[in-house]
């Protein structure tokens, strides 16, 4: 289930990202294995306006959970 958050927050799914974000039990910080990017940092480094605006709308996300390298989303 994370994975396809993060897969649809690469793709800018914004439908996807509303449906997934329903479900209480999802990791919404879930990191991916290469840099350890979250949703919310992938969605951010892609520009995806509408996904990031969806997310940040969500108390989960943790704003500045940083990548393996040390930058946060909003590096």
């Amino acid at each position: 289930m994370e994975e396809e958050l993060w897969d649809a927050c690469s793709t800018g799914k914004v439908e996807e990202v509303q449906k997934l974000l329903q479900n209480p039990q999802i990791n919404t910080n879930w990191q991916d294995s290469e840099l350890q990017r979250t949703p919310f940092s992938i969605a951010c480094q892609k520009g995806y306006i509408d996904t990031v605006k969806l997310l940040l709308d969500d108390e989960r996300i943790d704003l500045n959970k940083a990548q393996n390298n040390g930058e946060t989303p909003f590096y």
